[in-house]
């Protein structure tokens, strides 16, 4: 490992030793204090699997307005989109005054903002535009001098040192004074006045409306160009990242070459599936100023498959996920031992199915997950699918680039051969490699290998081996073609009620729930399939029956049913459920009325397994008849206790379902699922041979 180096170089060695011709620098290189050593650190040499994310820092929780004396800063790269920290509150005749904190840091530019979650639209004065927030008769006029109608008016810092301070405060209050200016700091001020009561729900539905930005945010230097400008492009981040104050502190940390090399590489413009290019990598998301520099470091490296490295003159080389020729070949003759050799991780850390989740920035910038990248080869060779950890990717804004680092992290925690061997003194240059040629066919050992880890032995000051421990990996897997880009979630493309789907399958029934000592308490169940989208939740409520006094019932975003309780036994209550975007838009509701409640706690009944034919060809027609048990919602068929169709039903309803089961005998049961979710005994078995 890295540390290795500083605890096994002699401090009498001087400043620098030279060995196989490889200067290795004392005092800012390499040595017992070497700062690159302590910048990285061994475990960030390659990418962490899933970096830590605070949770104050998670998509949905920056998108919220806090009141915070303490809050930690916030800085961000790439686009974001972000609440913030109220820093000031006041009210003066009928009109509030809010300062908001977004972040730490100049930004670019703010691209639009959100009130109450809506996209709405300013003029070049702040005042906000869109027809929900225009109401006449308002003070606006008489104190700023623009004849408008609007109610809101949004005003912007960036971030620049000094800043403009925000007269509109202090011309109200005499001690918000030039000293409160809020340097370097990201902020707006929303100006909101008061509306007539018959007005205030359709303009202010949630009180005071919550704020959010959404903006393209830290310039960082190209040095292809030499400009200081918005990017999003991970080298260009990362380099900032290890040179800027709020990060590492180390400007000197990296080659200027080296940046512009891989910052090239990112750009690279990659054909998409449906039509169209987007860059191979990009970033974007935000860091607490109090989190380890290496943590955040970490998230940036997961999200472009990117390694980092040591050069011989101690900087940090970067090397995002593509492919590369290995410039050096290590032989037989360089090798002194071979210490262990395994075909791959065993079974308990193998896995050939990897789920991830990204930031889709499409979708409001909310964390969803990519379609899982399953290896159908490595699921042959392993004989039965095997789920990895998710991985977590907060800094990844395309699903395309999701996917593409989940095939290089599957490659590189699944070799199919690794290694650990000690090699001559000559090896050391590979110490500085991120990939090695190995050519050793005399022990079966030929192709491309990764360095994990390295360490060096010395004896009397004199280097005696270079033990490398290493890791093959092909160079497709660095290679994503259009056919494994996958399909992302997408929401309608109107955000309005009217372009939101209904949710399907939706029941209710009356079911009751124990109580203790043989009595229930009675209640509804209700069931919905799940949206297409993770991104939609569902919005249950309930009232009785033909009344409008409608009540919410909470529902956890994942879930495809509820129970209601405290109802009135026999009573009749009218149930809805519709679908919610992440911006707080609810869809049209399906309505199920006069659903009766009860205390009906038994299982539900097994449905009727009627027959299995053999209908030729490897076909099973199998007949199912569902019990007429009112919160019947599906019916499981099962082949030989595997799953053959998990389908909805209406009570005592009947099915004809062709399974093709292949020749043979099988045995086939079927089960009941209730609205509650509750699945029956299995049916009565039968057993058949198909032809």
């Amino acid at each position: 490992m890295v540390q290795a180096i500083g605890l096994l170089l002699p401090a009498s060695l001087g400043s620098t030793i030279t060995v196989a011709g490889v200067t290795l620098a004392t005092g800012a290189g390499l040595t017992i204090a070497g700062s690159i050593v302590n910048l990285l650190g061994g475990a960030l040499i390659q990418s962490a699997f899933a970096p830590d994310l605070p949770d104050p820092i998670r998509p949905e929780n920056i998108k919220i307005n806090t009141k915070n004396e303490a809050a930690p800063r916030l800085r961000h790269y790439g686009r974001v989109r972000v609440g913030g920290n109220v820093v000031f509150h006041r009210a003066r005749d009928g009109i509030s005054y809010r300062v908001i904190v977004h972040g730490h840091g100049e930004i670019d530019e703010v691209e639009r903002f959100f009130l109450d979650s809506d996209p709405v639209d300013i003029n070049a004065l702040g005042y906000v535009t869109t027809e929900k927030y225009q109401l006449a008769g308002g003070q606006f006029p008489a104190i700023f001098g623009d004849a408008t109608d609007s109610r809101v008016r949004l005003l912007s810092r960036l971030g620049k040192v000094p800043a403009d301070v925000y007269q509109e405060i202090s011309a109200i209050w005499a001690e918000w004074t030039p000293n409160h200016r809020l340097d370097g700091l990201w902020t707006t001020l929303i100006i909101a006045e008061s509306v007539p009561p018959e007005h205030y729900r359709r303009i202010y539905p949630n009180n005071e409306p919550g704020l959010q930005a959404e903006a393209r945010t830290s310039r960082c230097l190209d040095p292809r160009s030499g400009a200081m400008q918005f990017t999003e492009n991970p080298a260009l981040i990362i380099a900032d990242f290890l040179g800027h104050p709020d990060g590492f502190n180390r400007p000197q940390a990296v080659d200027p070459a080296n940046i512009a090399t891989e910052a090239d590489i990112c750009d690279a413009q990659i054909p998409l599936a449906q039509g169209g290019t987007e860059p191979r990598y990009r970033i974007g998301g935000s860091y607490q100023l109090n989190e380890r520099p290496q943590a955040v470091l970490a998230r940036i490296l997961a999200a472009c498959g990117g390694r980092m490295r040591l050069t011989p003159d101690g900087r940090a080389h970067l090397e995002v996920g593509t492919e590369r020729t290995p410039t050096m070949k290590l032989r037989y003759a360089d090798l002194l031992e071979l210490a262990d050799i395994q075909p791959g991780p065993d079974n308990l850390d193998r896995y050939n199915h990897l789920p991830a989740r990204y930031v889709d920035q499409s979708l409001g910038f909310v964390e969803v997950d990519a379609q899982p990248f399953i290896d159908q080869q490595r699921i042959a060779e392993d004989g039965e699918e095997m789920v990895g950890p998710v991985l977590a990717l907060q800094m990844c804004p395309s699903h395309v680039q999701a996917r593409r680092v989940a095939k290089i992290r599957m490659a590189r925690d699944n070799p199919p051969l690794q290694m650990r061997g000690r090699f001559k003194p000559s090896a050391l240059p590979a110490i500085y490699e991120g990939i090695v040629r190995l050519e050793i066919p005399e022990i079966g050992i030929t192709g491309d290998f990764e360095i994990d880890k390295y360490g060096i032995a010395m004896d009397s000051g004199l280097l005696t081996g270079i033990t490398l421990q290493l890791r093959q990996i092909g160079q497709d897997a660095f290679r994503l073609s259009t056919a494994e880009q996958g399909e992302r979630q997408t929401l309608p493309p109107a955000d309005t009620p009217a372009g939101i789907p209904l949710p399907q399958h939706v029941a209710a029934a009356g079911n009751g729930v124990s109580s203790g000592g043989g009595s229930a308490i009675a209640g509804i169940a209700v069931a919905w399939e799940k949206p297409t989208s993770d991104s939609l939740v569902p919005v249950v409520k309930y009232a009785s029956a033909g009344s409008s006094q409608w009540v919410d019932v909470v529902v956890s975003g994942a879930a495809t049913n509820v129970q209601i309780t405290g109802l009135t036994d026999g009573a009749q209550y009218d149930v809805s459920v519709a679908l919610k975007t992440p911006s707080d838009v609810v869809g049209s509701a399906e309505i199920i009325p006069g659903v009766t409640a009860n205390t009906n706690v038994n299982a539900i009944s097994a449905p009727t397994l009627d027959s299995v034919t053999d209908a030729g060809g490897g076909v099973a027609q199998v007949s199912v008849t569902a019990p007429s048990d009112n919160r019947t919602w599906k019916i499981r068929l099962e082949r030989g206790g595997n799953v053959v169709v998990d389908t909805y039903i209406q009570p005592g309803g009947s099915l004809s379902i062709d399974d093709q089961s292949g020749p043979g005998t099988f045995t086939w049961t079927a089960r009941t699922t209730s609205v509650s979710g509750d699945v029956s005994a299995p049916s009565a078995s039968i057993t058949q041979t198909i032809t």
